[in-house]
């Protein structure tokens, strides 16, 4: 499963990829988003080294699943662009939490897996990712 972690070079992002990682998360292909400050950069995961991406360059790149850690403003801005573009965005900023997102949320969590179509789901709370 191709997957994304916007916001991966940060201390959550980095988290919630070792956890994957130790949980043996099933990637197929692993894009590390960050800002343009980070772009370029190489981040370890699974013992293979992968090049930071922007975030424009990671929705062009059509994930599966997109995990957001960026910040608020991030969230509100690329969440929606990455959904567009058919990829399921589970995003930590509690911001997320109002508005249309809670009836994909609620459905979501009481779906036994993950819906092929793109929809957005919030966790505000980090330990949930």
């Amino acid at each position: 499963m191709k997957i994304a972690v916007v916001g991966a070079t940060g201390l959550v992002g980095g988290v919630m990829t070792k956890v994957m990682e130790e949980r043996n998360f099933p990637v197929t292909d692993f894009i590390a988003v960050a800002s343009e400050k980070s772009v370029g950069k190489e981040i370890k995961f699974k013992g293979r080294g992968y090049r930071v991406v922007g975030i424009k360059e990671a929705v062009a790149m059509k994930p599966k699943i997109a995990i957001f850690s960026a910040g608020g403003a991030t969230s509100l801005e690329w969440a929606p662009k990455f959904a567009d573009a058919g990829t399921i965005v589970i995003d930590k900023y509690f911001k997320m939490n109002y508005g249309v997102t809670a009836k994909i949320v609620k459905r979501a969590m009481f779906s036994t897996k993950l819906r092929s179509a793109a929809s957005t789901m919030s966790s505000p709370f980090t330990s949930v990712l």
